[in-house]
């Protein structure tokens, strides 16, 4: 026997243990004797004690709750960039083993999110079954989208501020063209 099999016929047990001439154990305090009969009609919720909704079983919604994870699992990006942001600020700005390091970690981190955004939202899409609309679906992929590139931005401004993103007019000196001087000097 299962804890499984007790789970399901926990109602059948507990019957058969009110009728048998066993030692009666007191009951936990709070405990009923009528307590299935209290959840079927509504003046206990099964799972969060009395109801004080007027009478009415509080259940959740099985629905609401797989919206909630898909949610978390599009803004799952999204809490690094505070965490790539402040080790940005604290590496120094100079080139050197561990900030070219971070730098790497990121790009190769935030590129492999990117590229798997499908696989990650498609584990979640087989057991929603259209319990929740594709507009969703798709609105949440572009929320993580957008996420993964925030964490490019900082990654970006990570490597400006080290001065590896050519922005300035020194940097482009090789092709430039070179002045000629109209007078020539003897």
């Amino acid at each position: 026997m299962s804890w499984l099999d007790i789970h399901k016929n926990e109602r059948l047990y507990v019957n058969a243990y009110k009728q048998s001439k066993l030692v009666k154990i007191t009951p936990p305090q709070g405990y009923t004797d009528n307590a299935y009969q209290d959840i079927d009609e509504g003046r206990i919720s099964s799972n969060c004690g009395r109801v004080r909704n007027k009478g009415k079983i509080l259940n959740f919604d099985l629905k609401d709750m797989k919206k909630k994870k898909l949610w978390e699992l599009s803004t799952s990006p999204a809490k690094s960039i505070i965490m790539n942001i402040g080790m940005s600020y604290m590496s120094p700005n100079e080139i050197q083993v561990i900030p070219i390091t971070m730098l790497c970690m990121l790009f190769i981190n935030t590129f492999k999110e990117l590229f798997q955004v499908n696989e990650k939202f498609e584990q979640l899409d087989k057991s929603m079954e259209g319990d929740v609309d594709s507009y969703d679906v798709n609105l949440m992929k572009l929320v993580y989208i957008l996420s993964c590139c925030g964490n490019l931005a900082v990654g970006i401004w990570k490597l400006n501020s080290m001065g590896l993103i050519p922005t300035k007019t020194s940097d482009w000196l090789a092709f430039e063209k070179k002045l000629s001087s109209k007078e020539s000097f003897v």
